[in-house]
């Protein structure tokens, strides 16, 4: 998407640096004089165009190359080349700036249209960037939400045992204190923790008394 971007504006200056070439020669052709000044500023342009084109080189895809190199080797470029080379030499008697703002405005829509395709690029770019971060963000979200989901219900159902258990431990010790001694708990093999310890304590209290009671 960088790429696309800085191969977009690099034509878009070479593109803007040719209608201000177009504006600045339209006006050299009609005085039909050049000043070194406005020979500086008009060589200037067509600098800045070059150097686009070197910036476009760096970061266009093999297509965009071609289909480059392909507008800057067409008639329309050769004639504006042509016009260039005669303002440079001062060749004014040739020329005339009708037929000079033609042939660099049919040369400037040209540029456009390849323009707007590489627009049409970067959009597309953007707009799967934009939904692929969205895609991903669900995800993640659908994700987070079912680690959450399953940790709390984990949670919940290690409370509720662990309650039903303390519960039943409580019910048996209060049974235990007043006399009984028919309430049996079943003693924990699997998850050997600190409850079931306590059930094992309260099976074997249980079963003393029982030889007591016996004994008595």
């Amino acid at each position: 998407l960088s790429s696309s971007i800085k191969t977009l504006a690099s034509i878009q200056q070479f593109k803007e640096a040719l209608g201000q070439e177009r504006a600045y020669g339209t006006t050299i052709i009609e005085k039909k004089d050049l000043t070194m000044k406005e020979y500086t500023s008009f060589a200037k342009l067509l600098g800045v165009q070059k150097a686009s084109l070197i910036t476009f080189g760096y970061t266009a895809s093999s297509e965009q190359k071609n289909i480059l190199d392909s507008l800057i080797y067409s008639n329309s470029a050769k004639r504006v080349e042509f016009y260039e080379q005669k303002i440079k030499e001062q060749s004014f008697d040739t020329i005339d700036s009708e037929n000079w703002f033609k042939a660099i405005t049919n040369y400037i829509n040209e540029i456009k249209v390849f323009e707007d395709t590489l627009l049409t690029e970067v959009k597309t770019l953007i707009s799967d960037n934009i939904d692929s971060t969205i895609r991903n963000f669900l995800l993640w979200l659908v994700f987070n939400t079912s680690i959450l989901a399953i940790n709390l219900f984990i949670l919940y159902t290690f409370k509720k045992s662990t309650v039903v258990q303390i519960d039943e431990l409580t019910n048996a010790m209060k049974d235990l204190a007043t006399g009984g001694r028919a309430f049996i708990l079943s003693p924990i093999n699997m998850n050997r923790d600190e409850i079931a310890y306590m059930y094992d304590a309260y099976e074997t209290t249980r079963q003393k008394l029982l030889k007591g009671d016996m004994h008595t």
